[in-house]
Protein backbone atom coordinates (compact mmCIF):
# COMPACT_ATOMS: atom_id res chain seq x y z
CA UNK A 1 0.00 0.00 0.00
CA UNK A 2 1.19 3.71 -0.89
CA UNK A 3 2.87 5.43 2.28
CA UNK A 4 1.08 8.25 3.46
CA UNK A 5 2.95 10.89 5.10
CA UNK A 6 0.89 13.33 7.12
CA UNK A 7 1.94 16.85 7.09
CA UNK A 8 -0.90 19.15 7.82
CA UNK A 9 -0.76 23.04 9.02
CA UNK A 10 -3.46 25.14 8.34
CA UNK A 11 -6.41 22.19 8.72
CA UNK A 12 -4.50 21.27 12.13
CA UNK A 13 -4.24 24.68 13.43
CA UNK A 14 -7.74 25.04 12.71
CA UNK A 15 -8.67 21.83 14.69
CA UNK A 16 -6.95 23.44 17.56
CA UNK A 17 -8.44 26.63 17.53
CA UNK A 18 -12.13 24.58 17.47
CA UNK A 19 -10.93 22.29 20.32
CA UNK A 20 -9.90 25.47 22.53
CA UNK A 21 -13.59 26.51 22.70
CA UNK A 22 -14.69 23.23 24.22
CA UNK A 23 -14.62 22.72 27.83
CA UNK A 24 -11.53 20.13 28.57
CA UNK A 25 -12.26 19.57 32.34
CA UNK A 26 -15.49 18.05 34.26
CA UNK A 27 -15.59 16.45 37.77
CA UNK A 28 -16.97 12.87 39.52
CA UNK A 29 -20.07 12.41 37.69
CA UNK A 30 -19.95 14.27 34.32
CA UNK A 31 -20.65 17.20 37.09
CA UNK A 32 -19.38 20.79 36.53
CA UNK A 33 -15.80 21.41 37.74
CA UNK A 34 -16.92 25.12 38.53
CA UNK A 35 -18.65 23.41 41.74
CA UNK A 36 -15.84 21.64 42.73
CA UNK A 37 -15.38 23.21 46.37
CA UNK A 38 -11.65 21.06 47.03
CA UNK A 39 -10.15 23.57 44.27
CA UNK A 40 -11.76 26.23 45.64
CA UNK A 41 -9.90 26.72 48.66
CA UNK A 42 -6.69 24.61 46.91
CA UNK A 43 -3.64 27.31 48.14
CA UNK A 44 -0.71 24.11 48.64
CA UNK A 45 -0.65 20.85 47.19
CA UNK A 46 1.52 17.32 47.09
CA UNK A 47 1.75 16.09 44.10
CA UNK A 48 1.96 12.39 45.95
CA UNK A 49 1.90 10.77 41.82
CA UNK A 50 2.24 11.06 38.29
CA UNK A 51 1.52 7.84 36.07
CA UNK A 52 1.71 8.33 32.03
CA UNK A 53 0.44 5.14 30.04
CA UNK A 54 2.34 5.56 26.84
CA UNK A 55 -0.19 3.90 24.77
CA UNK A 56 1.34 1.58 21.87
CA UNK A 57 -1.71 -0.24 20.52
CA UNK A 58 -5.10 1.26 19.66
CA UNK A 59 -7.59 -0.42 18.90
CA UNK A 60 -11.84 0.14 17.58
CA UNK A 61 -14.68 -2.57 17.38
CA UNK A 62 -18.03 -1.83 15.97
CA UNK A 63 -20.84 -3.83 15.86
CA UNK A 64 -23.85 -2.61 13.72
CA UNK A 65 -27.04 -3.89 12.77
CA UNK A 66 -30.03 -2.59 10.63
CA UNK A 67 -32.09 -0.69 12.52
CA UNK A 68 -36.39 -1.03 12.85
CA UNK A 69 -38.54 1.31 11.90
CA UNK A 70 -38.52 3.54 15.24
CA UNK A 71 -34.46 3.38 14.33
CA UNK A 72 -34.23 6.86 13.20
CA UNK A 73 -35.71 8.04 16.56
CA UNK A 74 -33.59 6.05 19.15
CA UNK A 75 -30.42 5.66 17.59
CA UNK A 76 -28.09 3.55 19.34
CA UNK A 77 -30.93 2.53 21.80
CA UNK A 78 -33.13 1.15 18.76
CA UNK A 79 -33.23 -2.54 18.83
CA UNK A 80 -32.07 -4.73 15.27
CA UNK A 81 -34.68 -5.41 12.30
CA UNK A 82 -35.97 -8.88 12.30
CA UNK A 83 -34.19 -10.70 9.85
CA UNK A 84 -31.62 -8.10 9.62
CA UNK A 85 -28.18 -7.46 8.23
CA UNK A 86 -25.53 -6.98 10.93
CA UNK A 87 -21.78 -6.39 10.87
CA UNK A 88 -18.80 -5.86 12.24
CA UNK A 89 -15.01 -5.02 11.90
CA UNK A 90 -12.13 -4.23 13.90
CA UNK A 91 -8.98 -1.61 13.60
CA UNK A 92 -6.01 -1.48 14.75
CA UNK A 93 -3.24 0.89 14.84
CA UNK A 94 0.70 -0.02 16.35
CA UNK A 95 2.96 2.48 17.10
CA UNK A 96 6.64 1.32 15.54
CA UNK A 97 10.02 3.40 15.65
CA UNK A 98 12.25 3.69 12.88
CA UNK A 99 14.81 3.91 14.62
CA UNK A 100 14.81 1.25 17.17
CA UNK A 101 12.60 0.53 20.39
CA UNK A 102 13.16 3.38 23.03
CA UNK A 103 14.34 2.01 26.65
CA UNK A 104 13.29 2.37 29.62
CA UNK A 105 15.44 5.44 30.10
CA UNK A 106 13.56 7.37 27.23
CA UNK A 107 10.18 7.39 28.85
CA UNK A 108 11.45 8.22 32.28
CA UNK A 109 12.98 11.18 31.32
CA UNK A 110 9.63 12.44 29.71
CA UNK A 111 7.49 11.60 33.06
CA UNK A 112 9.68 13.05 35.56
CA UNK A 113 9.90 16.36 33.56
CA UNK A 114 6.17 16.59 33.28
CA UNK A 115 5.85 16.22 36.96
CA UNK A 116 8.91 18.80 37.23
CA UNK A 117 6.80 21.37 34.92
CA UNK A 118 3.84 20.39 36.90
CA UNK A 119 5.07 21.84 39.68
CA UNK A 120 6.57 24.34 38.80
CA UNK A 121 3.07 25.98 36.96
CA UNK A 122 1.60 25.43 40.35
CA UNK A 123 4.29 27.45 42.10
CA UNK A 124 3.71 30.12 39.25
CA UNK A 125 -0.30 30.29 40.02
CA UNK A 126 0.52 30.78 43.60
CA UNK A 127 -0.56 27.06 44.85
CA UNK A 128 2.68 25.99 47.32
CA UNK A 129 3.62 22.42 46.36
CA UNK A 130 5.52 20.30 48.41
CA UNK A 131 8.78 18.49 46.95
CA UNK A 132 9.48 15.34 46.12
CA UNK A 133 12.54 15.01 48.54
CA UNK A 134 9.68 16.05 51.34
CA UNK A 135 7.14 13.63 50.36
CA UNK A 136 9.93 10.53 50.24
CA UNK A 137 11.10 11.12 53.72
CA UNK A 138 7.42 11.08 55.01
CA UNK A 139 5.89 8.31 57.74
CA UNK A 140 3.39 8.03 54.69
CA UNK A 141 5.34 7.43 51.64
CA UNK A 142 7.50 4.64 53.73
CA UNK A 143 3.97 2.74 53.96
CA UNK A 144 2.97 3.07 50.15
CA UNK A 145 6.62 3.26 48.73
CA UNK A 146 5.92 -0.71 47.47
CA UNK A 147 2.24 0.20 45.87
CA UNK A 148 2.51 -1.00 42.39
CA UNK A 149 0.50 -2.42 39.61
CA UNK A 150 0.53 -6.19 40.01
CA UNK A 151 0.96 -8.78 37.08
CA UNK A 152 -2.84 -9.81 36.65
CA UNK A 153 -3.85 -5.84 36.20
CA UNK A 154 -1.40 -5.59 33.70
CA UNK A 155 -2.44 -9.09 31.55
CA UNK A 156 -5.85 -7.59 32.26
CA UNK A 157 -5.58 -4.44 30.22
CA UNK A 158 -3.60 -6.24 27.88
CA UNK A 159 -6.91 -8.70 26.57
CA UNK A 160 -9.23 -5.42 26.70
CA UNK A 161 -7.38 -4.58 22.99
CA UNK A 162 -4.95 -1.76 24.06
CA UNK A 163 -1.60 -1.91 25.28
CA UNK A 164 0.47 0.80 27.76
CA UNK A 165 3.75 0.73 28.97
CA UNK A 166 3.26 2.36 32.30
CA UNK A 167 5.84 4.87 34.04
CA UNK A 168 5.76 6.97 37.10
CA UNK A 169 7.54 10.40 37.90
CA UNK A 170 10.94 9.51 39.98
CA UNK A 171 10.13 5.78 39.93
CA UNK A 172 7.59 6.68 42.81
CA UNK A 173 4.21 4.67 44.22
CA UNK A 174 1.24 4.02 42.70
CA UNK A 175 -1.34 4.18 45.75
CA UNK A 176 -3.88 5.69 43.34
CA UNK A 177 -3.84 3.34 40.37
CA UNK A 178 -6.41 3.83 37.29
CA UNK A 179 -8.14 1.36 34.91
CA UNK A 180 -8.75 2.59 31.41
CA UNK A 181 -10.31 0.38 30.12
CA UNK A 182 -13.54 1.20 32.71
CA UNK A 183 -12.38 4.24 33.81
CA UNK A 184 -12.21 2.68 37.72
CA UNK A 185 -9.96 3.30 40.20
CA UNK A 186 -8.95 2.23 43.25
CA UNK A 187 -11.08 4.62 45.85
CA UNK A 188 -8.82 4.77 48.96
CA UNK A 189 -10.18 2.98 52.19
CA UNK A 190 -11.15 4.67 55.34
CA UNK A 191 -7.36 3.80 56.31
CA UNK A 192 -6.13 4.71 53.62
CA UNK A 193 -7.69 8.12 53.98
CA UNK A 194 -6.32 8.64 57.41
CA UNK A 195 -2.75 8.27 56.38
CA UNK A 196 -3.39 10.88 53.86
CA UNK A 197 -4.73 13.33 56.21
CA UNK A 198 -1.87 12.40 58.52
CA UNK A 199 0.71 13.38 55.98
CA UNK A 200 -0.99 16.11 55.46
CA UNK A 201 -0.08 17.31 59.03
CA UNK A 202 3.11 16.48 58.79
CA UNK A 203 3.78 18.61 55.71
CA UNK A 204 1.41 21.43 56.46
CA UNK A 205 -0.59 20.69 52.99
CA UNK A 206 -4.08 20.34 52.05
CA UNK A 207 -4.58 19.16 49.09
CA UNK A 208 -3.10 15.77 47.83
CA UNK A 209 -2.77 15.60 43.62
CA UNK A 210 -2.44 11.89 42.29
CA UNK A 211 -2.52 12.02 38.25
CA UNK A 212 -2.95 8.86 35.85
CA UNK A 213 -3.09 10.51 32.08
CA UNK A 214 -3.37 8.26 29.14
CA UNK A 215 -1.03 9.47 25.78
CA UNK A 216 -2.23 8.22 22.34
CA UNK A 217 -0.48 8.44 19.14
CA UNK A 218 -3.24 8.18 16.70
CA UNK A 219 -6.91 9.11 16.14
CA UNK A 220 -8.92 6.21 14.54
CA UNK A 221 -12.37 6.88 12.82
CA UNK A 222 -14.28 3.61 12.46
CA UNK A 223 -17.66 3.71 11.36
CA UNK A 224 -20.73 1.39 9.73
CA UNK A 225 -23.69 0.74 7.88
CA UNK A 226 -26.39 -2.30 7.20
CA UNK A 227 -28.77 -2.66 4.85
CA UNK A 228 -30.99 -5.32 3.83
CA UNK A 229 -34.29 -5.63 1.65
CA UNK A 230 -36.35 -7.28 -1.54
CA UNK A 231 -36.23 -5.87 -5.26
CA UNK A 232 -39.57 -7.32 -6.76
CA UNK A 233 -39.00 -8.76 -10.14
CA UNK A 234 -42.01 -10.81 -12.76
CA UNK A 235 -42.18 -14.03 -11.13
CA UNK A 236 -39.43 -13.26 -8.65
CA UNK A 237 -38.21 -11.79 -5.52
CA UNK A 238 -34.72 -11.01 -4.86
CA UNK A 239 -33.28 -10.82 -1.90
CA UNK A 240 -29.69 -8.52 -0.98
CA UNK A 241 -28.19 -7.80 2.05
CA UNK A 242 -24.86 -5.52 2.48
CA UNK A 243 -23.05 -3.86 4.36
CA UNK A 244 -19.99 -0.84 4.89
CA UNK A 245 -17.53 0.49 6.86
CA UNK A 246 -15.62 3.74 6.52
CA UNK A 247 -12.47 4.01 8.50
CA UNK A 248 -9.01 6.21 8.81
CA UNK A 249 -5.88 6.66 11.16
CA UNK A 250 -4.23 9.54 11.74
CA UNK A 251 -1.27 9.90 13.72
CA UNK A 252 -1.75 12.76 16.68
CA UNK A 253 -0.17 12.56 20.43
CA UNK A 254 -2.80 13.52 22.75
CA UNK A 255 -3.59 12.73 26.31
CA UNK A 256 -6.45 10.95 25.48
CA UNK A 257 -10.18 11.94 26.98
CA UNK A 258 -12.83 9.99 28.79
CA UNK A 259 -14.32 8.12 25.91
CA UNK A 260 -11.04 7.59 24.30
CA UNK A 261 -9.12 5.43 27.34
CA UNK A 262 -9.36 8.90 29.32
CA UNK A 263 -7.41 9.65 32.51
CA UNK A 264 -8.19 10.89 36.17
CA UNK A 265 -7.00 13.26 38.75
CA UNK A 266 -7.82 12.36 42.59
CA UNK A 267 -8.00 15.21 44.39
CA UNK A 268 -8.17 15.09 48.42
CA UNK A 269 -8.76 17.39 50.81
CA UNK A 270 -6.26 16.06 53.86
CA UNK A 271 -8.21 18.60 56.57
CA UNK A 272 -12.01 17.22 55.72
CA UNK A 273 -10.85 13.71 54.21
CA UNK A 274 -12.98 14.06 51.74
CA UNK A 275 -11.78 12.81 47.98
CA UNK A 276 -12.91 13.77 44.20
CA UNK A 277 -12.13 13.02 40.70
CA UNK A 278 -11.24 15.16 37.66
CA UNK A 279 -11.03 14.34 33.96
CA UNK A 280 -10.68 15.78 31.04
CA UNK A 281 -13.95 15.31 28.70
CA UNK A 282 -11.62 16.05 25.31
CA UNK A 283 -8.41 15.32 24.40
CA UNK A 284 -5.70 17.76 25.14
CA UNK A 285 -3.35 17.98 21.82
CA UNK A 286 0.33 18.23 21.16
CA UNK A 287 1.17 21.76 20.03
CA UNK A 288 1.98 20.50 16.49
CA UNK A 289 1.53 17.51 14.09
CA UNK A 290 3.74 14.87 15.02
CA UNK A 291 5.79 13.74 11.37
CA UNK A 292 5.12 10.20 11.35
CA UNK A 293 4.53 7.58 8.46
CA UNK A 294 0.99 5.77 8.11
CA UNK A 295 1.15 2.15 6.11
CA UNK A 296 -0.51 -1.33 6.59
CA UNK A 297 2.86 -3.25 6.35
CA UNK A 298 2.57 -6.56 8.50
CA UNK A 299 6.04 -6.90 8.24
CA UNK A 300 6.12 -4.12 10.66
CA UNK A 301 3.65 -5.12 13.00
CA UNK A 302 5.03 -7.41 16.65
CA UNK A 303 1.24 -9.32 17.22
CA UNK A 304 0.20 -9.84 20.50
CA UNK A 305 -2.11 -12.92 21.41
CA UNK A 306 -4.42 -10.68 23.46
CA UNK A 307 -5.39 -8.94 20.45
CA UNK A 308 -6.25 -11.04 18.20
CA UNK A 309 -10.36 -10.60 17.15
CA UNK A 310 -13.13 -12.35 18.67
CA UNK A 311 -15.59 -14.19 16.83
CA UNK A 312 -18.70 -12.14 15.43
CA UNK A 313 -22.02 -13.48 13.93
CA UNK A 314 -22.32 -10.13 12.11
CA UNK A 315 -20.69 -10.44 8.59
CA UNK A 316 -17.67 -9.25 9.08
CA UNK A 317 -15.07 -6.85 7.25
CA UNK A 318 -11.61 -7.57 7.56
CA UNK A 319 -9.31 -4.92 7.60
CA UNK A 320 -5.51 -4.87 7.54
CA UNK A 321 -3.85 -3.91 10.35
CA UNK A 322 -2.23 -0.22 10.52
CA UNK A 323 1.33 0.84 11.31
CA UNK A 324 2.32 4.39 12.49
CA UNK A 325 6.05 4.83 12.11
CA UNK A 326 7.88 7.22 13.80
CA UNK A 327 11.51 8.27 15.26
CA UNK A 328 12.13 8.24 19.08
CA UNK A 329 13.17 11.79 18.91
CA UNK A 330 10.14 12.97 16.93
CA UNK A 331 7.94 11.24 19.16
CA UNK A 332 9.01 12.18 22.33
CA UNK A 333 8.89 15.65 21.45
CA UNK A 334 5.24 15.55 20.80
CA UNK A 335 4.91 13.66 24.10
CA UNK A 336 6.80 16.24 26.02
CA UNK A 337 4.40 18.95 23.94
CA UNK A 338 1.00 16.92 24.56
CA UNK A 339 2.16 16.88 28.42
CA UNK A 340 2.38 20.21 29.18
CA UNK A 341 -0.37 21.38 27.34
CA UNK A 342 -2.08 19.40 29.90
CA UNK A 343 -0.34 20.89 32.89
CA UNK A 344 -1.45 24.14 31.25
CA UNK A 345 -4.72 23.60 31.01
CA UNK A 346 -5.33 21.77 34.33
CA UNK A 347 -3.55 24.36 36.28
CA UNK A 348 -5.55 27.32 34.38
CA UNK A 349 -8.60 25.31 35.14
CA UNK A 350 -7.62 25.55 38.62
CA UNK A 351 -6.80 29.21 38.97
CA UNK A 352 -10.49 29.70 37.27
CA UNK A 353 -12.29 27.79 39.78
CA UNK A 354 -10.13 29.68 42.75
CA UNK A 355 -10.72 33.02 41.63
CA UNK A 356 -14.60 32.44 41.08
Amino acid sequence: MKQLIFTTCVAFLFTITLRAQEPIFKRGGDRKIEGLKLLKKMNDASVIQTSIYFQNVTKRSIYVTEKNALGGVLGGYAGSKSGGNAASADLIAYLVFSDGEPNDTDYQKVTDEFYTYFNTKLLQAGIETVSWENFTSSKYFSKIKDEKDDEKTSQELKKKGNAWKIYIANNGPRPIRYNPVNHNYNVPAVKGTVQMSNYGKEVKTGTLLALNLVLDFADIFLEGDANSGKTERTFSTVEWKKSTVKYSVSPQLRVTNRHNGGNQVFVFDTKGKKFEEIYNVSDVYASKTIKASVEQDPSKIKRSKFLSSLPSMAQKHEIDPFVVEVTKAEYFENVKSALEQYADELVKTIVKVKNQ
